[in-house]
């Protein structure tokens, strides 16, 4: 049984991306290309869900107090992370294949699911980096 998730527009939403590199340019170029739009998630929207980020109705906003617990220090390292909102199978193979064309890899992916669309921002991120790191640590482990 699928989940009850509303459904939201194609929005590709971008963290810690370093505005002034080719890296970022290529990537740019790319979404223009599939006229995905954009939103850039800044530090002080790190401890926002992942709805409200995705301009999804019924997230409001929330105020500074209202942080989850453990949530009010920044993530550490601005690794570049991208989320994607509302990208059908085809728009997503596209996307991926014409990233895959430029090399273009960003590690820390993810698409916007009922599950995740409730966290925070920031949180998502960590479980991101603990995904990557699970993933590197099982390489390191398999080689010889």
């Amino acid at each position: 049984m699928k989940a009850n998730v509303p459904k939201a527009k194609e929005l590709v939403l971008l963290y810690g991306f370093d505005p002034d590199s080719q890296r970022t340019n290529t990537l740019y170029h790319i979404l223009e290309e599939l006229k995905l739009p954009v939103r850039l998630i800044t530090d002080d929207m790190l401890c926002q869900t992942v709805g409200w980020c995705a301009q999804i109705p019924g997230f409001p906003a929330k105020e500074d107090g209202e942080q989850e617990s453990g949530s009010d220090q920044l993530t550490e390292a601005k690794d570049e992370a991208m989320v994607l909102c509302g990208l059908d199978k085809k728009r997503l193979d596209m996307l991926l294949l014409s990233m895959q064309k430029e090399n273009l890899n960003i590690p820390l992916k993810a698409i916007m699911t009922a599950y995740n669309m409730t966290w925070e921002f920031r949180a998502l991120l960590e479980e991101l980096k603990k995904e990557r790191e699970a993933i590197r640590s099982q390489i390191q482990a398999s080689k010889p």
